[in-house]
């Protein structure tokens, strides 16, 4: 189960078994990351499960929008949200 993240990348990766043939030597931070996980889950007979896109949590910009979700009470996450309230942020 992967969920495709906006920038090429996933917000979350699900399997039944440790995999780690599908991260060794990935270029991290690419666009292309989604798709080179899914070409080698399907080298590995691992088929894939794709959920809805949403934006990652990989950028001081991504966390300031989580944060208004969580303050706009859009997404429902009460331990991230707590996690998030701790953080200070870089000033903009």
């Amino acid at each position: 189960m992967l969920g495709p993240a906006l920038d090429g990348g996933y917000w979350l990766i699900g399997v039944r078994a440790a995999a780690p043939s599908l991260f060794r030597g990935i270029s991290w931070g690419g666009a292309c990351v989604l798709a080179e996980t899914r070409k080698r889950a399907a080298a590995a007979g691992l088929r894939t499960h794709l959920l809805p896109s949403t934006f990652d949590v990989d950028e001081a910009p991504d966390l300031v929008r989580l944060r208004a979700l969580l303050a706009r009470r859009q997404v429902d996450l009460p331990r991230t949200a707590t996690v998030v309230r701790s953080l200070v942020l870089p000033a903009s």
